[in-house]
């Protein structure tokens, strides 16, 4: 009987109070953090083979180049094993990608981008 190895985490993508006020969907401003938004991660492992799921509480899945491949880098789970998604809301704040993007929002995303895994 295979054996299995399970493990799960989560992490804050929320914006720090000094990056706020940010511009959130539809024209608004994001002045507070209303609900928190997360990166949660399930990673699977049988038989040498490990399978890692990770959601965005965000409007869809960051717009980071190479992302699955930044996080195999860093964990060594090939690329084509990492699934991610945004589970989608309107509490975020814009990604880039979505339109104008200010420097207070390229800072954000750049510092998301460091995260460790």
């Amino acid at each position: 009987m295979a054996q299995f190895k399970v493990g799960a985490g989560k992490a804050s993508l929320n914006p720090t109070p000094d990056m706020l006020p940010l511009p959130a969907h539809d024209g608004f401003v994001q002045e507070e953090i209303h609900d928190d938004c997360d990166c949660r991660a399930l990673a699977i492992e049988t038989e040498g083979k490990t399978v890692l799921f990770m959601t965005y509480d965000r409007g869809g899945r960051p717009h980071v180049d190479d992302l699955e491949d930044r996080i195999a880098q860093a964990t060594g789970i090939p690329a084509r094993n990492i699934i991610s998604i945004g589970t989608h809301n309107h509490t975020d704040v814009h990604d880039v990608g979505h339109g104008d993007v200010s420097e207070k929002d390229e800072k954000f995303f750049a510092d998301s981008r460091e995260l460790e895994v």
